[in-house]
């Protein structure tokens, strides 16, 4: 499957908020030398989901940027990205406009008042960057599964980067993509397609093991910040400090 990113007016817009995007594709085409092409202008009418005869038909007024081609696991740099977030912002601040990201048909991120939100710049983007790396290329949902121990000495931290070690060394599905420590808790990120599946691995490899006794485990999507609980079952709220 090819990817694709879609930037799209999100809230209420006219005519010269129209031709400022379409300026922008424009801009941007002269502007950066794109891996594959450069973010073309989208301005499409779908009447689908009027019932009555005064409903409006949904008008969908953007850019897309074609990220994969031929279902191929290469991709567009980051830098493509960058490029393209920067001149949305821009544009999202001179006409006071908020725009939203999709990738595929997931929802990547915010724009308003010319600031991306967090879940670009820590979602999509970081992840990409990571991608550029040697990683695998991002698909559509992507989750951070999160290892957590309450921490409390030099010792504590030894032991959990022995433990990321033999995780990166042992885990059957998912990525381990670093670690942090601080005010009493220590975490790993595991980047994965599948939590459950993740989690069932690291269960396998750890629930014989003295780690386990005092594990935490939650996941979240790359671009949310609120944390499904996985275990212990009796956790109600999870948070990485």
């Amino acid at each position: 499957m090819a990817h694709e990113l879609l930037a799209y007016l999100s809230d209420e817009f006219d005519e010269g908020d129209v031709s400022a995007m379409r300026d922008l594709a424009l801009d941007l085409r002269d502007a950066h030398s794109w891996r594959f092409e450069p973010p073309y202008f989208v301005d499409d009418s779908d009447d689908g989901g009027a019932t009555r005869p005064e409903d409006e038909p949904i008008r969908t007024v953007g850019l897309l940027l074609p990220l994969s081609l031929n279902g191929e696991d290469q991709s567009v740099p980051v830098t493509d990205l960058n490029v393209l977030v920067k001149g949305l912002a821009r544009l999202s601040f001179s006409r006071h406009v908020e725009i939203e990201l999709l990738l595929d048909d997931d929802s990547a991120g915010w724009i308003v008042d010319g600031d991306p939100d967090d879940a670009i710049r820590e979602g999509l983007l970081a992840t990409w960057e990571r991608a550029a790396d040697g990683g695998r290329v991002p698909g559509a949902t992507q989750y951070q599964l999160v290892l957590q121990w309450p921490a409390s000495s030099v010792d504590d931290h030894d032991d959990m980067v022995a433990l990321e070690e033999f995780l990166i060394e042992n885990l059957a599905h998912g990525e381990v993509d670093g670690h942090d420590g601080g005010q009493g808790e220590m975490n790993i990120f595991i980047l994965t397609d599948d939590p459950e599946a993740t989690f069932a691995s690291v269960q396998a490899l750890l629930e014989k093991r003295r780690a386990w006794i005092d594990i935490r485990i939650a996941y979240r999507e790359t671009t949310r910040d609120h944390y499904h609980v996985l275990w212990p079952k009796s956790l109600v709220k999870f948070e990485v400090s």
